[in-house]
């Protein structure tokens, strides 16, 4: 940082705000469709391409059946000459030719997209087109809720959602407090606590791992501990998380993976539903010092 004085002075930065990608420079729609054979409308995130360059493989899922069969059937080098594709149709009942430059794509990639900018113009009863939708870049968060019955549901909350919820606080420690009580999308279902915290999990959290209960956990036992220590390194949006042990330094592609802990072989890349997920949470039933009384690496 530079002073009045002309001198040149290293600044911590020590303010509180969520780092990361928020998104992909690529924005997108969404379009309602009849789920064939019933009455069901269905929710499709779409991509406005340029026809100029599109692929045979982008021709075959532009939502418009009739221009997709005249982009497939078209002259790639006509389009090309032309700026785009020459198309009949009607304007204000007259035959019109015009040049068509664009075109809506289904994108099936986009699972989980997050709303950016609500437009101006709304039409009641088509929310799903009252937002610009991006792709989410990054989960950083997920909340445990519950219902009655005691029936778990999960929420994977995106790094948009999470700095928008954090805004105004100071402090991981207002992570927990700024998740929703109540479910965004499941009726019925609230926050989940254990000793008196909600359940939130949050990539980089450590956590201890057991089969039949936390009983089972010696503490005086370095080696035990070691194989049990894990660290929360992705939520997935379906309720997946990746766990890796605490131990593990290698690369990320030469560590196998596997959807079931085996403590006699903690060296694996763990990956289940969060549903399945058994262990002491650090900041909610226990309190792991990073990699403390872990570094002791059994000999």
């Amino acid at each position: 940082m530079k002073l009045k004085d002309g001198r040149v002075v290293d600044v911590k930065a020590q303010g509180d705000s969520v780092r990361g990608s928020l998104h992909k420079d690529t924005y997108y729609g969404k379009i309602k469709l009849k789920k064939p054979g019933t009455e069901e409308y269905v929710e499709h995130v779409v991509l406005r391409k340029p026809i100029v360059g599109m692929s045979k493989a982008d021709m075959a899922k532009v939502v418009d059946p009739k221009l997709r069969e005249a982009l497939l059937e078209a002259d790639p080098a006509a389009i090309e000459n032309d700026r785009g594709l020459k198309w009949k149709g009607k304007y204000k009942g007259e035959d019109v030719t015009r040049i068509v430059k664009h075109a809506r794509v289904f994108d099936k990639s986009v699972k989980n997209p997050v709303p950016l900018k609500t437009h101006r113009d709304q039409v009641p009863k088509f929310e799903h087109k009252h937002h610009l939708w991006v792709k989410n870049e990054e989960n950083p968060a997920m909340a445990v809720y519950e219902n009655a019955k005691g029936k778990t549901a999960h929420y994977v909350f995106s790094l948009l959602e999470l700095t928008t919820a954090l805004d105004g606080t100071r402090g991981r420690q207002n992570l927990a407090n700024a998740i929703p009580k109540i479910h965004p999308e499941r009726e019925g279902y609230t926050l989940q606590h254990r000793n008196g915290k909600p359940v939130v999990l949050y990539v980089g959290q450590l956590m201890r791992l057991y089969k039949d209960g936390p009983e089972e956990i010696d503490q005086h036992d370095q080696r035990d501990l070691n194989n049990r220590t894990y660290v929360l390194r992705k939520v997935e949006v379906d309720g997946r998380v990746n766990l890796l042990n605490v131990l593990d330094a290698r690369p990320d592609e030469q560590i196998e993976e596997t959807n079931k802990w085996d403590i006699e072989q903690p060296m694996k890349w763990l990956r289940f539903s969060v549903h399945g997920l058994r262990a002491e949470l650090d900041g909610i039933d226990i309190s792991i010092e990073p990699l403390a009384g872990v570094l002791q690496t059994a000999q």
